[in-house]
């Protein structure tokens, strides 16, 4: 099978959030694929879904993935460095309050880089989250407001409303209405 036939499979098994199965099934893959790069960031995204993120930062750092970056294409060099902003980022919830803040600044400054390189919601509003997390309300409004400016030229679905509330929320409009300027 094709190794994009094989990261076909491990995505569905991925919907169907059956991540240890979908990580043994990109193990699999990068036995007969080795070395590539959309089933090693499968397989990583696998471990940090299933909650092992120490694990999967590990593999993430042992991958390579972060530095072959500017060798692949747009999309799956986002997908890459947002996955190592979603490890620093469930480490930084799971993480004492007293390491909280620190830890969350440091996911937030990862989110931001992927943004702003690309310019994508996801990466954007998750910014503007950990932002707010670490503290820097002015930071996560001035982002999630930028989100919610390319909502605008976004399609409709799920997760377009999902990030516009979320985005909502950062900047206090839990009602949805125009926001003020401050």
């Amino acid at each position: 099978m094709s190794a994009a036939a094989e990261a076909q499979a491990v995505r569905r098994l991925v919907g169907r959030t059956e991540y240890l199965a979908a990580f043994d099934a990109a193990e699999r893959a990068l036995a007969e694929h080795a070395d590539d790069p959309v089933l090693e960031h499968l397989a990583v995204l696998c471990l940090a879904r299933a909650g092992a993120t120490d694990t999967a930062d590990e593999r993430l750092l042992r991958s390579g993935l972060l530095d072959r970056t500017g060798d692949l294409d747009d999309a799956l060099a986002e997908d890459v460095l947002a996955l190592e902003a979603r490890i620093a980022k469930d480490r930084s919830l799971a993480s004492p309050l007293a390491d909280r803040t620190r830890l969350a600044a440091h996911a937030a400054t990862l989110y931001e880089a992927v943004f702003e390189r690309f310019r994508r919601t996801y990466t954007g509003v998750n910014a503007a989250t950990m932002w707010c997390v670490a503290g820097d309300l002015h930071r996560s409004r001035r982002l999630a407001g930028e989100v919610l400016d390319l909502l605008e030229r976004a399609d409709d679905g799920y997760w377009a409303a999902a990030t516009r509330g979320e985005a909502l929320l950062l900047l206090g409009d839990a009602a949805g209405g125009p926001v003020p300027n401050e």
